[in-house]
């Protein structure tokens, strides 16, 4: 492994708590945060570290911890 691999941060691999501390609160991305908790699939698409796998098990686990929103299915 060389040495940039051993410090990538991957959002699927790192802690919640990481996570929303990590998370930006812009107006961008809450707009992004708002869609993602609608109803209905949603498909997001961009080039890899862009921040789609973050912002995804962000809002995830907010549903988790919040029974106002919706039933929030990560896979």
């Amino acid at each position: 492994m060389n040495d940039e691999k051993a410090y990538e941060e991957r959002a699927d691999d790192i802690e919640y708590s990481d996570l929303e501390r990590w998370t930006v609160e812009s107006e961008f991305f809450k707009s992004i945060y708002k869609k993602i908790i609608q109803r209905g699939a949603k498909l997001i698409a961009g080039p890899r570290g862009s921040g789609k796998t973050h912002q995804m098990r962000f809002a995830y686990y907010r549903c988790l911890r919040d029974k106002k929103l919706p039933l929030a299915i990560y896979v």
